[in-house]
């Protein structure tokens, strides 16, 4: 199997690194794997990795996952109740236990069991609540650290669904206000502290999963006001967010919740969405600006540039049109 090391979507982009610091001259060689390598669709919303390395794709085309060689589809049959219930797959997660659940748009939620390739569907006959009414996209996926079960963000409200019992799913509805009423959840991240962040397009919220209670910084559970696109943590602990604003990027800077603005990076010009990640160097990935991709070091605030490319100019860079960087196994 290949060594897989960092991906970057729409197409996906693979970078191998060769140093271990932004200032030593960091080489990067990176492969596209795109309809001509084998990719059946190029449009990828989210990805994530299993024990075995292999990357689970999902697409609007079905659900795929690459060993390193090929890639193989999981994809809807009408006649045939053990495939995923849609193509429309919206996100993807791989739980500790190695089930994959995948998220559609518009017909709930299936989880596909590791060794014996079976399908669960948890739609509206089997929920019998809003959570599978058609037309309800599931957006994101999370597991979190506490007690180990799964959120579901639709745009219906926040799910949480109790691991260890096949039919017990619970709804959490955030705390009814007028301003949450019509923003949905655009992305989930689980601390590693127990507490679940969501970003929705009027800000930031933090629920304690271990208390089963709002975060309350300043009197409020609104952290950060405006367009919340990605959600991530540093390894020392700091929590990380890309802002649809001037700056873009905000890091937790204490203890009593405070967000700070930080530093734009030289040339970065901020867009729709800004995705985040920490490599395993706790060098700070920046995806998603207009002009490319960025490379951040925390300490020496030295920083990085990967220019992109219009689609029709790949192979030999990745697109413009870049999202949701995720770090492998290796770092």
């Amino acid at each position: 199997m290949k060594n897989l090391n960092f991906y970057i979507l729409h197409v996906i982009a693979l970078f191998i690194t060769c140093h271990s610091a932004v200032g030593q001259d960091r080489m990067y060689f990176f492969e596209n794997l795109r309809e001509d390598a084998g990719l059946p669709y190029h449009l990828v919303n989210k990805i994530d990795e299993d024990s075995l390395g292999r990357l689970w794709l999902a697409t609007y085309n079905g659900v795929y996952y690459y060993d390193g060689y090929d890639f193989r589809p999981f994809q809807h049959h009408s006649q045939n109740t053990n495939t995923i219930s849609s193509d429309l797959c919206s996100t993807i997660l791989v739980d500790r236990q190695q089930n994959i659940w995948v998220g559609t748009n518009g017909d709930g939620l299936c989880k596909i069991k590791p060794f014996s390739k079976e399908v669960i569907r948890y739609d509206q006959s089997f929920l019998g609540n809003q959570f599978g009414q058609k037309g309800h996209e599931v957006r994101h996926l999370v597991q979190d650290n506490c007690v180990e079960n799964i959120w579901a963000a639709t745009n219906a409200g926040l799910f949480e669904i109790i691991t260890h019992s096949e039919d017990s799913v619970t709804n959490l509805q955030l705390r009814d206000t007028a301003e949450l009423k019509t923003h949905l959840i655009q992305c989930l991240f689980a601390d590693q502290n127990g507490i679940l962040w969501m970003g929705t397009q009027s800000g930031l919220f933090g629920y304690d999963i271990k208390k089963r209670g709002w975060l309350d910084f300043q009197n409020s559970i609104q952290l950060l006001k405006g367009s919340i696109s990605s959600i991530t943590q540093s390894a020392s602990g700091e929590i990380w967010v890309g802002l649809k604003d001037e700056n873009g990027l905000y890091y937790q800077s204490d203890e009593e919740g405070i967000f700070l603005a930080y530093p734009v990076i030289a040339n970065f010009e901020n867009s729709d969405r800004v995705h985040l990640a920490f490599d395993k160097n706790n060098l700070l990935w920046v995806v998603g600006g207009k002009t490319g991709v960025f490379l951040h070091d925390l300490d020496s605030k030295e920083t990085q540039f990967f220019p992109g490319k219009d689609y029709d100019q790949l192979p030999g860079n990745f697109s413009n049109y870049t999202s949701n960087p995720m770090v492998d196994r290796t770092g």
